[in-house]
């Protein structure tokens, strides 16, 4: 970044201007390509597999998905269905980003235990869920995890 100093009837003004490779950057990485490639990277990474074994089972180049984790290279409508494939997920799930400064890979293996887990499960984890974003003033013992199981029952 740097400072650009306007002089004006008021003074002296100073702007912060992005530099044309920080505002290059930004694009690319808020381009679908580049969401998508970090979205495969991170699926590939929750499912265990490496760049070889991916490329292996969607039948393309280790080089290209490389490129396409990067953002590099755009995907035929095939190559997407077989990579989903590959990674055991829909092509819907590879368009669902986060947004913000969450963990990418913390996220999807997060969705990944999720995805595992009973009716019963999800409605504890929901409850869990609204009492952790409710803040510090909750009280987390021991007890609340009875109570959460309590909490159930009754629905």
């Amino acid at each position: 970044m740097y400072l650009l100093f306007l002089l004006t009837d008021f003074g002296v003004e100073s702007i912060q201007r992005e530099s044309p490779a920080r505002r290059a950057l930004v694009l690319r990485t808020q381009s679908l390509m580049y969401k998508l490639g970090v979205k495969i990277r991170t699926l590939r990474k929750v499912a265990g597999l490496t760049q070889e074994q991916l490329a292996e089972a969607a039948n393309v180049s280790t080089n290209f998905i490389g490129y396409v984790e990067r953002g590099q290279r755009a995907l035929s409508i095939k190559t997407l269905e077989r990579i989903a494939q590959a990674l055991d997920v829909t092509p819907k799930d590879m368009f669902e980003f986060t947004e913000g400064n969450v963990d990418e890979l913390r996220y999807e293996e997060l969705l990944a235990e999720l995805r595992k887990c009973t009716e019963d499960d999800l409605r504890v984890l929901g409850i869990l869920a609204q009492r952790l974003s409710a803040g510090p003033s909750v009280r987390r013992s021991s007890r609340l995890t009875q109570q959460m199981r309590e909490e159930t029952r009754g629905d």
